[in-house]
């Protein structure tokens, strides 16, 4: 995986702030889902549907093993939350580099 903007430190910490976003606005429709490291939803639902994850997210091969760096890429690249949150992990990134407060950034999708 070629470098990217994931792996600066400053994105990062965004990224980690979306994830948490993301697994608030889930937890407040789903309180018994959460968001894994790879930023996909899983638990079980109100309506007593189980999300899990039958295999590990593309690009990352099944050869290596999952580090923080995966985690970032993954994040950035994920749709993960849209139905919950209205911003996938790049969208809030670009927010957060345009100056925009995380309290600003916090509302959940209706």
């Amino acid at each position: 995986m070629p470098p990217g903007p994931w792996d600066d430190p400053t994105i990062q910490a965004y990224l980690r702030e979306w994830r948490r976003n993301v697994e608030q606005c889930i937890r407040a429709v789903h309180p018994r889902c959460t968001v894994d490291p790879f930023g996909r939803m899983i638990g079980v639902t109100n309506a007593g549907g189980v999300i899990t994850l039958n295999r590990d997210p593309d690009p990352i091969p099944d050869t290596v093993i999952p580090t923080s760096r995966e985690y970032y890429y993954m994040y950035f690249h994920a749709a993960t939350g849209t139905r919950f949150y209205p911003l996938t992990g790049s969208q809030y990134v670009q927010s957060r580099i345009e100056g925009a407060s995380p309290g600003a950034l916090t509302g959940c999708t209706p």
